[in-house]
C-alpha cells in the first residue's frame, strides 16, 4: 500500500490501517453511516446506547480496537475527519 498526501492525512490513513488490519476485524461485514444532524462521535455514542439497550454487545466507542474486540459482534468506528461512522458486524 502506498499512502501519499499531507502529513495529517497520512497520519489518519495509518491510524485507519492500524485499526482495521487485525484479526478482530476478519470476516466482518461493514456499513458506512453519514450523519446529517450529529457529529460522527455523537451518532456512534447514541447508536451504541440504543444497541446496548437492545441487548447487543457493542465495542466501547472511543477505545482502540484490539484482539480482545473479537468478543464484540458490533464495532462502531467514528471518523471525525470524514464525519462518518463505520459499523462492523459479524
Amino acid at each position: 500500500m502506498l499512502i501519499k498526501g499531507n502529513p495529517d492525512n497520512v497520519k489518519a490513513a495509518l491510524e485507519a490501517v492500524a485499526a482495521l488490519d487485525q484479526p478482530a476485524m476478519k470476516g466482518r461485514a461493514s456499513l458506512a453511516l453519514n450523519p446529517s444532524y450529529w457529529s460522527a462521535e455523537e451518532l456512534a455514542r447514541r447508536l451504541s446506547d440504543v444497541l446496548g439497550a437492545e441487548g447487543y454487545a457493542v465495542h466501547p466507542v472511543g477505545t482502540a480496537v484490539t484482539p480482545g474486540a473479537v468478543r464484540y459482534p458490533i464495532i462502531l468506528l467514528p471518523i471525525s475527519a470524514l464525519n462518518v461512522v463505520y459499523v462492523f458486524g459479524n
